[in-house]
């Protein structure tokens, strides 16, 4: 099951919050990791851009979004660095082998709004301290 998160106002919220069936959200978040994923299909020759990612909270969330997306949104995901993502999908990950505890997963799509922000406030989780 899937569910469609859009911002419309200035509301973000932590992962913990994060339900299907809720609209006009949005999160703020450090990458933690980040890493490409080849595809094994040949008609997807890009594969994807795999992120963990935490929220304000230091709750931990795995994010994914196709790298022909990611690629003409000419941005750069640095790990470490702070985001806002706006307009995404959540959906319970199936995976069999989990990088998080989180029940969902964040499905980046070409919707998505993704843009680095500076807060010397926002929390640094233990395995991002020793990329910055």
């Amino acid at each position: 099951m899937t569910s469609s998160y859009s911002v419309s106002s200035s509301l973000y919220v932590n992962f913990s919050d994060l339900e299907p069936g809720k609209s006009d959200l949005g999160l703020k978040v450090r990458v933690i990791c980040c890493y490409r994923q080849p595809s094994s299909y040949k008609s997807d020759p890009d594969g994807t851009l795999e992120m963990i990612v935490h929220d304000e909270i230091e709750d931990r969330i795995h994010a994914t979004i196709d790298f022909g997306v990611f690629k003409s949104k000419k941005m750069d995901i640095i790990e470490g660095g702070l985001y806002r993502i706006k307009t995404f999908m959540v959906a319970h990950d199936m995976t069999k082998y989990k990088s998080t505890t989180n029940r969902f997963k964040l499905m980046l799509t070409n919707q998505t709004s993704i843009s680095a922000f500076q807060d010397p406030d926002f929390p640094i989780h233990a395995q991002v301290r020793g990329f910055i």
